[in-house]
């Protein structure tokens, strides 16, 4: 009810008819009792912190070998754990990603982690968030700013090329410049 003009409102009495709840309990029935959840989510807390720990797969065959074969490109952008294979492939590692493996491709690029021996017919490149611990076999590497390299590295001979039938028939081999 609006106030008669210049008159100041008693603030008690609107207050007082603010805080009191509905005499006939018309949002009662909607709102569910939650009591039930919360004792569960009190209880929860109170468990020991060794029931909380990731426990381990019922069946891990830790002795089972994974390996990855691939032609073309393959990027790896989470984990994994197995020899990576590729004759003529390139492998590309991701910021985020993890490798626990040996890796025998012939281009990688390394911006995760990787655990394990490298071993490129044409080239290594460690970009700046590359973290290598194992050896690399190579005939080119770069490493930018920022990688971590631990290990030994080796440097292949450049792939040798054939060049297409001379007039004699014969295949010639040419070393790249």
């Amino acid at each position: 009810m609006p106030e008669p003009r210049g008159q100041v409102p008693d603030l008690k009495t609107k207050a007082a008819r603010l805080s009191q709840s509905s005499p006939s309990g018309e949002f009662a029935d909607f709102l569910p009792d939650t009591s039930s959840y919360f004792e569960v989510w009190l209880a929860d807390l109170h468990q020991p912190l060794h029931s909380l720990a990731p426990q381990p797969p019922a069946v891990v065959d830790e002795h089972a070998p994974s390996e990855f074969r691939f032609e073309g490109t393959l990027q790896v952008d989470g984990y994994a754990k197995g020899l990576v294979h590729s004759l003529t492939g390139t492998l590309i590692l991701g910021e985020a990603a993890e490798l626990q493996s040996n890796i025998a491709v012939a281009t990688a690029i390394i911006n995760g982690r990787v655990f394990g021996d490298i071993h490129a017919t044409e080239r290594v490149e460690l970009l700046s968030h590359a973290r290598v611990i194992g050896n690399i076999e190579s005939p080119a590497l770069a490493i930018q700013p920022g990688a971590i390299f631990d290990g030994e590295c080796r440097y292949l001979p450049p792939p040798v090329k054939l060049d297409s039938s001379d007039s004699d028939g014969e295949e010639r081999r040419t070393e790249p410049v």
